[in-house]
């Protein structure tokens, strides 16, 4: 309707929790937080430069929401907050991730800036829009159950909350590392074939540079 404003996809998404039956608690418990402010923030307007939403909160809403509440909440209710999220629908590559860097999975190495993927002279295709996602080639083998050596990893820049068992670019200490985050006691582990590689227990000073959504193994 012309003059109307279209609702923004964080009152589309409480609109559908609520829906369905959940408290921001209870939805941030079922996606797997330790605590409501990690989901709390897609449902504030305030948190977005754009309106945003990571893929795979998308599918966990997907399993959650559809079917729920009354009427029921309906799977193309769901995948629309991911176009209002400035993501392409699920099927074709339809975006270039520019590859900016290289991260060792395994013993920490120099710090990582994606502060500016314009320079990017290399890039991989992705089947969603996202302008907050960066690519890395994998080095080492800490994490080759994952994401062998040579493969490479893209990786989204604002989804920086820790989720246990899901898998990040930690800065620690100024270097960074891919490891997989767990939760209690608080540690990056190594998910690998080979013996050797330690699990790092993190003080303070560690930061998180985004969480890896893909995974993209060369072939041989």
């Amino acid at each position: 309707m012309t003059g109307q404003q279209e609702p923004h996809v964080t009152e589309r998404i409480r609109a559908l929790r609520k829906r369905a039956g959940y408290s921001m608690d209870a939805l941030a418990r079922a996606l797997g937080y330790r605590a409501a402010s990690g989901y709390q923030r897609y449902e504030s307007q305030e948190h977005y430069h754009k309106p945003y939403l990571p893929t795979d909160l998308v599918h966990r809403l997907l399993e959650i929401l559809v079917g729920r509440g009354q009427p029921p909440v309906t799977q193309t209710e769901v995948l629309e907050l991911a176009g209002l999220a400035n993501m392409a629908p699920v099927g074709e590559p339809v975006f270039e991730v520019p590859i900016i860097s290289w991260v060792q999975a395994g013993q920490l190495t120099e710090t990582i800036e994606p502060s500016d993927f314009s320079d990017a002279q290399a890039h991989v295709v992705v089947p969603y829009r996202r302008e907050s996602l960066f690519a890395l080639e994998v080095r080492g083998g800490s994490m080759n159950r994952v994401a062998p050596g040579g493969s490479l990893i893209v990786v989204d820049y604002y989804d920086q909350e820790p989720v246990d068992g899901k898998c990040y670019i930690f800065r620690v200490g100024g270097e960074t590392t891919f490891k997989r985050f767990r939760a209690s006691p608080a540690r990056l582990e190594p998910d690998s074939t080979e013996p050797g590689h330690d699990t790092i227990f993190p003080q303070d000073g560690v930061e998180i540079l985004g969480r890896v959504i893909r995974v993209i193994i060369s072939n041989p």
